[in-house]
């Protein structure tokens, strides 16, 4: 499986310096196999510490062509042996190329595993990683806490070796929060070049409201899948208050179908024979309320519809919108 785009040229052929570490290097540079070699700075120091700015041009298809190092051997290796000849990008694959988490729900977490693969003959040296947040439409996106690494990231102070046949494997962790970030880039930093991986999540990006979120049995979307007409599917909706305020008290004012004449789709409240018509419920930090969606269709194809759930902290121009299909099949006969 080839990476896309093209990465570096020719190897160099100017003498690099010899270096003990990398304090006998120039900025920018590390010592790698006794050699001074560049290093693409983004996110990652020469020091092998990570930068407060991640890499802005982290493709999330994922090139980032850095110039080649000289295979000069190392220090103490006679001129009579035979010289280990440095890595080709071109020789690196990602297996898999990218990652995709399914629907996490928030609160949730699930955990995946990448594998850089050195398939040519010749030696790499793995420098550092870095996750960067990709943003996709208007929605706030934070990356801490969103994706994190399970286990050791090399660095340039200790970089991991990938002689031929050899794979680096690191897992990312991936916990949805509201306002994180659903998608980002791994980007691989090696002594040839810079490989990047995308990570995303199916549940598209949507912006909560601040202190209180609602989902679906499903997910982010109430998906009930294919239903006979006649027949019922249920599915459970969930809105908690998730303030670290301990006085933060939110009412939920309405819980209403947004096309409400549509028989396909009906609420079914728990509490709907001890509570008053129009009656708020009210939610403590840490209290959840639930309800069910039945979806009931009338006639065959695709129905769908949405739940409008209404708050006094964004009046009635902005309620939270959880979106409701389902597909309609025939009635055996």
């Amino acid at each position: 499986m080839a990476l896309p785009g093209a990465c570096g040229g020719d190897r160099q052929t100017d003498e690099a310096p010899p270096c003990a570490d990398t304090r006998d290097c120039a900025a920018g540079e590390v010592c790698v196999r006794g050699a001074c070699v560049p290093v693409d700075g983004d996110g990652v120091s020469p020091n092998g510490d990570r930068s407060d700015d991640p890499s802005p041009d982290a493709d999330a298809d994922g090139n980032d062509a850095d110039s080649s190092a000289d295979g000069d051997p190392p220090d103490g290796m006679d001129g009579d042996e035979e010289a280990i000849p440095a890595g080709r990008c071109e020789d690196l694959r990602l297996r898999p190329d990218s990652i995709n988490y399914g629907c996490v729900d928030l609160g949730n977490y699930a955990t995946r595993s990448l594998m850089l693969c050195n398939e040519g003959s010749g030696h790499v040296d793995l420098l550092g990683l870095v996750l960067t947040p990709v943003s996709e439409g208007s929605c706030p996106v934070a990356i801490e806490g969103a994706f994190a690494f399970i286990g050791t990231v090399p660095s340039p102070r200790v970089p991991f070796p990938l002689d031929a046949g050899d794979c680096f494997a690191i897992s990312v962790e991936h916990t949805p929060y509201p306002g994180s970030a659903d998608h980002a880039t791994l980007k691989f930093i090696t002594s040839v070049c810079s490989i990047s991986a995308p990570l995303s999540r199916e549940c598209k990006c949507r912006c909560y409201y601040p202190s209180l979120m609602a989902f679906c049995d499903s997910g982010e979307r109430c998906e009930f899948g294919e239903t006979q007409v006649d027949r019922s599917t249920v599915l459970g909706v969930t809105v908690e208050n998730y303030s670290i305020e301990a006085d933060r008290e939110i009412a939920l004012e309405r819980i209403v179908l947004e096309e409400e004449g549509d028989a396909n789709f009906r609420i079914e409240f728990p509490d709907e024979e001890t509570r008053e018509p129009g009656e708020a419920v009210s939610l403590c930090p840490g209290d959840r309320y639930r309800f069910n969606i039945v979806f009931t269709p009338q006639s065959e194809g695709p129905h769908e519809n949405a739940v409008l759930i209404f708050h006094p902290d964004h009046g009635t121009d902005s309620p939270i919108a959880l979106p409701l299909h389902g597909d309609a099949t025939a009635a055996e006969p």
